[in-house]
Protein backbone atom coordinates (compact mmCIF):
# COMPACT_ATOMS: atom_id res chain seq x y z
CA UNK A 1 0.00 0.00 0.00
CA UNK A 2 1.61 3.25 -1.20
CA UNK A 3 -1.07 5.67 -0.07
CA UNK A 4 -3.63 5.87 2.69
CA UNK A 5 -7.04 4.88 1.27
CA UNK A 6 -9.27 7.99 1.05
CA UNK A 7 -11.98 6.24 3.06
CA UNK A 8 -9.69 6.33 6.11
CA UNK A 9 -9.85 10.13 6.11
CA UNK A 10 -13.62 9.86 6.50
CA UNK A 11 -13.47 7.87 9.74
CA UNK A 12 -13.80 10.94 11.89
CA UNK A 13 -14.43 9.01 15.12
CA UNK A 14 -11.08 7.18 15.02
CA UNK A 15 -8.95 7.48 18.13
CA UNK A 16 -6.25 5.00 17.07
CA UNK A 17 -4.70 4.56 13.62
CA UNK A 18 -1.84 2.12 12.97
CA UNK A 19 -0.54 1.93 9.39
CA UNK A 20 2.87 0.51 10.15
CA UNK A 21 5.06 -1.61 7.87
CA UNK A 22 3.62 -0.54 4.53
CA UNK A 23 5.02 1.39 1.58
CA UNK A 24 3.30 4.70 2.20
CA UNK A 25 5.07 7.60 0.54
CA UNK A 26 2.70 10.44 1.38
CA UNK A 27 0.24 11.51 4.06
CA UNK A 28 -2.54 13.61 2.54
CA UNK A 29 -4.04 16.68 4.18
CA UNK A 30 -7.16 14.60 4.83
CA UNK A 31 -5.44 13.32 7.97
CA UNK A 32 -6.53 16.60 9.51
CA UNK A 33 -10.12 15.37 9.45
CA UNK A 34 -9.34 12.83 12.16
CA UNK A 35 -9.60 15.35 14.97
CA UNK A 36 -10.17 12.73 17.68
CA UNK A 37 -6.98 10.76 17.02
CA UNK A 38 -4.98 10.01 20.15
CA UNK A 39 -2.53 7.42 18.79
CA UNK A 40 -1.04 7.54 15.30
CA UNK A 41 1.67 5.17 14.10
CA UNK A 42 3.11 5.38 10.59
CA UNK A 43 6.46 3.77 11.31
CA UNK A 44 8.35 1.63 8.79
CA UNK A 45 7.07 3.33 5.61
CA UNK A 46 8.65 5.60 3.00
CA UNK A 47 7.07 8.91 3.96
CA UNK A 48 9.13 12.02 3.16
CA UNK A 49 7.04 14.80 4.71
CA UNK A 50 4.27 15.35 7.22
CA UNK A 51 1.49 17.79 6.28
CA UNK A 52 0.99 20.97 8.30
CA UNK A 53 -2.53 19.79 9.18
CA UNK A 54 -0.93 17.35 11.61
CA UNK A 55 -1.24 20.29 14.00
CA UNK A 56 -5.02 19.92 13.91
CA UNK A 57 -4.76 16.61 15.74
CA UNK A 58 -4.77 18.32 19.10
CA UNK A 59 -5.76 15.16 21.00
CA UNK A 60 -2.67 13.21 19.89
CA UNK A 61 -0.91 11.55 22.78
CA UNK A 62 1.53 9.39 20.80
CA UNK A 63 2.93 9.92 17.32
CA UNK A 64 5.32 7.38 15.80
CA UNK A 65 6.76 8.18 12.36
CA UNK A 66 10.08 6.43 12.91
CA UNK A 67 11.88 4.51 10.17
CA UNK A 68 10.72 6.64 7.25
CA UNK A 69 12.44 9.11 4.91
CA UNK A 70 11.13 12.25 6.57
CA UNK A 71 13.19 15.40 5.89
CA UNK A 72 11.16 18.02 7.75
CA UNK A 73 8.75 18.39 10.64
CA UNK A 74 6.03 21.08 10.33
CA UNK A 75 5.96 23.89 12.89
CA UNK A 76 2.34 23.04 13.52
CA UNK A 77 3.47 19.99 15.51
CA UNK A 78 3.61 22.43 18.40
CA UNK A 79 -0.19 22.54 18.48
CA UNK A 80 -0.34 18.93 19.69
CA UNK A 81 0.14 19.96 23.29
CA UNK A 82 -1.25 16.73 24.81
CA UNK A 83 1.49 14.62 23.23
CA UNK A 84 3.55 12.53 25.63
CA UNK A 85 5.55 10.42 23.14
CA UNK A 86 7.05 11.54 19.83
CA UNK A 87 9.18 9.07 17.87
CA UNK A 88 11.14 10.54 14.96
CA UNK A 89 14.11 8.18 14.96
CA UNK A 90 15.66 6.73 11.80
CA UNK A 91 14.71 9.52 9.38
CA UNK A 92 16.63 12.26 7.53
CA UNK A 93 15.57 15.23 9.65
CA UNK A 94 18.15 18.07 9.75
CA UNK A 95 16.33 20.28 12.26
CA UNK A 96 13.44 20.32 14.70
CA UNK A 97 11.09 23.35 14.80
CA UNK A 98 11.28 25.48 17.91
CA UNK A 99 7.55 24.96 18.45
CA UNK A 100 8.43 21.56 19.90
CA UNK A 101 8.93 23.47 23.13
CA UNK A 102 5.13 23.71 23.37
CA UNK A 103 4.90 19.96 24.01
CA UNK A 104 5.40 20.28 27.74
CA UNK A 105 3.63 16.99 28.55
CA UNK A 106 6.13 14.98 26.52
CA UNK A 107 8.03 12.31 28.44
CA UNK A 108 9.70 10.51 25.52
CA UNK A 109 11.36 11.97 22.43
CA UNK A 110 13.13 9.69 19.94
CA UNK A 111 15.61 11.52 17.70
CA UNK A 112 18.36 9.00 17.09
CA UNK A 113 19.74 8.39 13.61
CA UNK A 114 18.75 11.59 11.86
CA UNK A 115 20.83 14.43 10.41
CA UNK A 116 20.51 16.79 13.36
CA UNK A 117 23.31 19.22 14.18
CA UNK A 118 21.33 21.27 16.72
CA UNK A 119 18.15 20.97 18.73
CA UNK A 120 16.10 24.09 19.59
CA UNK A 121 16.66 25.75 22.93
CA UNK A 122 12.89 25.65 23.47
CA UNK A 123 13.23 21.91 24.12
CA UNK A 124 14.30 22.91 27.62
CA UNK A 125 10.62 23.69 28.27
CA UNK A 126 9.87 19.97 28.03
CA UNK A 127 10.91 19.25 31.58
CA UNK A 128 9.02 15.94 31.82
CA UNK A 129 11.25 14.20 29.26
CA UNK A 130 12.96 11.29 30.97
CA UNK A 131 14.46 9.64 27.90
CA UNK A 132 16.63 11.65 25.48
CA UNK A 133 18.35 9.61 22.79
CA UNK A 134 20.28 11.38 20.02
CA UNK A 135 22.50 8.50 19.01
CA UNK A 136 23.80 8.66 15.44
CA UNK A 137 23.37 12.37 14.74
CA UNK A 138 25.91 15.17 14.40
CA UNK A 139 27.79 17.29 16.93
CA UNK A 140 26.58 19.92 19.40
CA UNK A 141 23.22 18.55 20.43
CA UNK A 142 22.74 18.62 24.19
CA UNK A 143 20.86 21.48 25.84
CA UNK A 144 20.29 21.79 29.55
CA UNK A 145 17.37 19.44 30.25
CA UNK A 146 17.28 19.34 34.01
CA UNK A 147 14.99 16.40 34.68
CA UNK A 148 16.41 13.75 32.34
CA UNK A 149 16.58 10.21 33.68
CA UNK A 150 18.20 8.45 30.72
CA UNK A 151 20.64 10.10 28.31
CA UNK A 152 22.12 8.41 25.23
CA UNK A 153 24.68 10.36 23.19
CA UNK A 154 26.35 7.44 21.42
CA UNK A 155 27.92 7.59 17.95
CA UNK A 156 27.92 11.36 17.49
CA UNK A 157 31.67 11.97 16.98
CA UNK A 158 31.72 14.16 20.10
CA UNK A 159 35.24 15.27 20.94
CA UNK A 160 34.22 16.95 24.19
CA UNK A 161 31.93 16.12 27.06
CA UNK A 162 28.66 18.11 26.85
CA UNK A 163 28.96 21.59 28.31
CA UNK A 164 26.54 22.90 30.89
CA UNK A 165 26.15 23.08 34.67
CA UNK A 166 26.31 19.85 36.71
CA UNK A 167 22.62 20.23 37.62
CA UNK A 168 21.71 19.16 34.08
CA UNK A 169 22.40 15.60 35.21
CA UNK A 170 20.78 15.93 38.64
CA UNK A 171 18.10 13.34 37.89
CA UNK A 172 20.10 11.13 35.51
CA UNK A 173 20.13 7.42 36.27
CA UNK A 174 21.72 6.16 33.03
CA UNK A 175 24.30 8.04 30.96
CA UNK A 176 25.57 6.43 27.75
CA UNK A 177 28.16 8.15 25.56
CA UNK A 178 29.94 5.25 23.91
CA UNK A 179 31.56 5.34 20.47
CA UNK A 180 32.68 8.98 20.47
CA UNK A 181 36.03 10.79 20.62
CA UNK A 182 35.83 12.25 24.12
CA UNK A 183 39.26 12.76 25.68
CA UNK A 184 38.19 13.56 29.25
CA UNK A 185 35.27 13.78 31.67
CA UNK A 186 35.46 17.23 33.25
CA UNK A 187 35.79 17.73 36.99
CA UNK A 188 32.36 18.17 38.58
CA UNK A 189 30.40 16.82 35.60
CA UNK A 190 28.56 14.33 37.82
CA UNK A 191 28.80 16.21 41.11
CA UNK A 192 25.00 16.59 41.23
CA UNK A 193 24.22 13.16 39.74
CA UNK A 194 23.16 11.49 42.98
CA UNK A 195 21.00 8.94 41.16
CA UNK A 196 23.51 7.89 38.50
CA UNK A 197 23.74 4.09 38.52
CA UNK A 198 24.99 3.32 35.01
CA UNK A 199 27.78 5.13 33.16
CA UNK A 200 28.96 3.86 29.78
CA UNK A 201 31.90 5.72 28.20
CA UNK A 202 33.43 2.84 26.27
CA UNK A 203 35.22 3.37 22.95
CA UNK A 204 36.36 6.94 23.51
CA UNK A 205 39.83 8.41 23.99
CA UNK A 206 39.79 9.07 27.73
CA UNK A 207 43.32 9.10 29.15
CA UNK A 208 42.57 9.99 32.77
CA UNK A 209 39.63 10.20 35.16
CA UNK A 210 38.68 13.42 36.99
CA UNK A 211 39.86 14.10 40.53
CA UNK A 212 36.34 13.74 41.89
CA UNK A 213 36.00 10.24 40.44
CA UNK A 214 35.68 8.82 43.96
CA UNK A 215 32.49 10.82 44.55
CA UNK A 216 30.46 8.83 41.99
CA UNK A 217 29.29 6.63 44.83
CA UNK A 218 25.87 5.74 43.40
CA UNK A 219 27.37 3.89 40.42
CA UNK A 220 26.41 0.26 40.01
CA UNK A 221 27.75 -0.25 36.48
CA UNK A 222 30.80 1.49 34.98
CA UNK A 223 32.08 0.77 31.48
CA UNK A 224 35.37 2.43 30.51
CA UNK A 225 36.45 -0.22 28.03
CA UNK A 226 38.51 0.69 24.95
CA UNK A 227 39.94 4.02 26.06
CA UNK A 228 43.46 5.29 26.77
CA UNK A 229 43.56 4.87 30.54
CA UNK A 230 47.03 4.12 31.92
CA UNK A 231 46.02 4.17 35.58
CA UNK A 232 42.96 3.88 37.76
CA UNK A 233 42.65 6.21 40.78
CA UNK A 234 42.89 4.69 44.27
CA UNK A 235 39.62 6.52 44.97
CA UNK A 236 37.81 3.70 43.24
CA UNK A 237 37.60 2.16 46.71
CA UNK A 238 34.76 4.59 47.51
CA UNK A 239 32.53 3.24 44.72
CA UNK A 240 31.22 0.55 47.01
CA UNK A 241 27.98 0.02 45.08
CA UNK A 242 29.79 -1.10 41.94
CA UNK A 243 28.68 -4.47 40.64
CA UNK A 244 29.96 -4.22 37.07
CA UNK A 245 33.31 -2.70 36.09
CA UNK A 246 34.64 -2.98 32.52
CA UNK A 247 38.20 -1.79 31.78
CA UNK A 248 39.19 -3.97 28.82
CA UNK A 249 41.36 -2.58 26.01
CA UNK A 250 43.07 0.21 27.92
CA UNK A 251 46.74 0.85 28.75
CA UNK A 252 46.58 -0.25 32.39
CA UNK A 253 49.69 -1.95 33.82
CA UNK A 254 48.48 -2.36 37.37
CA UNK A 255 45.29 -2.03 39.38
CA UNK A 256 44.80 0.01 42.56
CA UNK A 257 44.67 -1.80 45.90
CA UNK A 258 41.36 -0.11 46.64
CA UNK A 259 39.73 -2.39 44.10
CA UNK A 260 39.64 -5.00 46.84
CA UNK A 261 37.15 -2.89 48.79
CA UNK A 262 34.45 -3.36 46.15
CA UNK A 263 32.67 -6.26 47.82
CA UNK A 264 29.64 -6.10 45.50
CA UNK A 265 31.68 -6.42 42.32
CA UNK A 266 30.49 -9.43 40.32
CA UNK A 267 31.54 -8.60 36.73
CA UNK A 268 35.05 -7.42 36.05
Amino acid sequence: MKEIPPVVYQLVSLTTLYLRFNRLVVVESGIGNLRLLERLSLRENKIKDLPAVIGQLVHLVTLDVSHNNITSIPREIGNCVQMTSLDLQHNDIPEIPDTIGNLTEMTRLGLRYNQLSVVPASLANCTKIDEFNIEGNNDNLLHCLKMLNNVTLSRNNFEHFPTGPPKQFAAVQTFIMEHNKVIKIPFGAFSKAKFLTKLNMKENQIAALPLDFGSWVSLVELNLGTNQLSRLPEDIQWLTNLEVLILSNNLLRRLPRGLGELKKLRVY
